[in-house]
């Protein structure tokens, strides 16, 4: 190691595609020239494995030269926590992106922190334009009667969740989409530590599933009353006598 140059225990290339020998160089120099510096660097042991670590360069005399005293922490640790987070994140977003429901993240704030693709081809919303919750209610809920009371009672529903430490319960609503439809979705979520996640799940069709069989019943009722009252007209009429009157 004592004839050894930094560059030589590493890979030919640092993970920004630098090359090791010409990086090193540049490091060596700027102690020397700049005093303390601190870097990551990856370096590699014999057997070939790569290792992560953070290196503080120190300019200082010893026996009346000029040398660098070299410190080196390993990152192993580190940075595979880091990659695991990374990944965890990755994950996390490929779930929010791929799910068949609209989801959308609302900070504490009332600044929309992300929707997924679901939500924009449902309510045909953009980003742009639901970026906070205020545009979101005014699109929404273009009537300001019908917009105050949803209001109320969501953050009614929002602040009892905080409190009790649970999921923000279903209730559903008549939204208003880009092109002007007008549909019914049952809205819930959760609580984040400075935001909420929020799930819309369209139940436009079974409403109206559910209104046409109620028509359909009604009108079977309808229907079975005007017989049996047809019946009972008639077992009267059978049931009583016809006087004729000769001339």
């Amino acid at each position: 190691l004592l004839v050894k140059r930094p560059s030589a225990l590493s890979p030919e290339f640092q993970p920004d595609g630098a090359i090791s020998l010409e990086k090193s160089e540049s490091l060596i120099n700027r102690a020397v020239e700049e005093g303390v510096i601190r870097f990551d660097w990856v370096h590699q042991t014999k057997t070939g494995s790569a290792v992560p670590v953070e290196v503080i360069l120190t300019p200082i005399v010893l026996e009346g030269r000029r040398v660098l005293f070299v410190v080196w922490h390993d990152l192993t640790e580190r940075v595979a926590s880091e990659q695991s987070l990374i990944n965890s994140e990755q994950q996390l977003r490929a779930l929010f992106n791929g799910t068949n429901i609209p989801l959308a993240q609302i900070g504490f704030d009332g600044i929309l922190r992300q929707i997924n693709p679901k939500y924009t081809e449902v309510l045909g919303y953009e980003f742009d334009d639901v970026s906070t919750l205020e545009k979101w209610r005014n699109r929404a809920f273009p009537d300001p009667g019908y917009r105050q009371r949803n209001i109320e009672k969501w953050n009614t529903e929002v602040l009892s969740a905080q409190k009790n430490n649970r999921d923000i319960m279903p209730e559903e609503y008549v939204v208003t989409c880009k092109n002007g439809d007008v549909k019914r979705f049952i809205f819930s979520g959760r609580v984040m530590s400075d935001s909420l996640l929020v799930s819309l799940v369209d139940v436009t069709e079974t409403r109206r599933a559910e209104d046409a069989m109620r028509a359909a019943k009604e009108m079977a009722e309808d229907a079975t009353r005007a017989k049996s009252d047809f019946l009972a007209n008639m077992s009267h009429e059978i049931r009583t006598p016809v006087s004729y009157t000769h001339l």
